[in-house]
This record gives C-alpha cells, structure tokens and sequence, in this order.
C-alpha cells in the first residue's frame, strides 16, 4: 500500500472564518475530502478535535487519552462539529492501526454513541461506528503521523 500524505495546517473552514489546524490529506482537507464522497451528509466545515478546543474537562481528557495512547489499535475521535465542540454531536472516528512504522486508518465512520451512554462512560466512543464505506484506506509514514497529529494537541 502505498502512504498517503498527512498534514496539520492552519486555514479557515466553513464556519470559522479564523485560521485554525486543519487535518490536510494527499493536499485536501479531511472534511472536504469527507463531502466529497458524501455530498448529502454534512461533513463540510468539522473541524478537528483539537484538544485546546474541546468544550469539556472530561472530553477534551478523553480525546487527548485517545491521540495518546500506545496502543496498536485505536478508535481515534477525529472530527467533531464545530458548534459544539464536544463529543456529545457528531464525532467522525477513525480505525487505527500503529505497527511502529506505519500508521493505518483502516476506515472512517459517525460515532454512534448515545448521550446516555457517554454519561455512563467514554470508553464506548467507537464500539458502535456507522463505517463510511466510500473512504479509502489510507497508511501514513508513523515518524510524520505523529509530528503533524501532536499539532492538534500540543498548542
């Protein structure tokens, strides 16, 4: 498989008229990319879960735990709306795989997670996942994956 480029960067979005960090794959952005195989969904305008931004104590805990973790596999809160900011409205999760060289999002998808579920526990964010099956795969170099994924929670 071939690696796909990743990038952080700062731009404006479609409800933020700021620049602000902006997952940037093979040159398009994440939500851009996301609107384009799916054009009834509104995907246009999410914004990354940057850690500085998330409205809640625990949430924020709870993404930063996730971009964190050590482990090879990984439900990864990627996208959230930007009204919000929390985990609580649409929340796009990626599969992810780390082997210490590459890093792999197996497949995207909506969070399915109830609000009566995430006040009983976070831990289920991502145990039940709508996959977008239009998405491709798509493997970065693990050295690049984390210097431009610690952008989103290192401000």
């Amino acid at each position: 498989m071939e690696s796909n480029k990743i990038e952080v960067v700062k731009m404006t979005s479609k409800y933020c008229d700021f620049e602000h960090e902006c997952i940037v794959i093979d040159g398009i952005p994440l939500d851009i990319y996301l609107l384009r195989l799916y054009p009834e969904n509104n995907f246009e305008g999410l914004v990354p879960t940057i850690v500085d931004w998330v409205s809640h104590e625990k949430d924020s805990a709870f993404v930063l735990s996730r971009h964190r973790s050590s482990k090879a596999f990984v439900r990864l809160p990627l996208l959230m709306c930007p009204d919000d900011c929390d985990v609580w409205c649409t929340l796009l999760i990626a599969d992810v795989e780390m082997d210490g060289t590459t890093v792999y999002w197996h497949r995207i998808g909506i969070d399915q997670t109830t609000a009566e579920e995430l006040t009983a526990d976070y831990e289920l964010i991502g145990n039940r996942v709508e996959w977008l099956n239009k998405v491709a795969a798509m493997s970065f170099s693990q050295k690049k994956y984390d210097a431009e994924m610690q952008k989103l929670w290192c401000q």
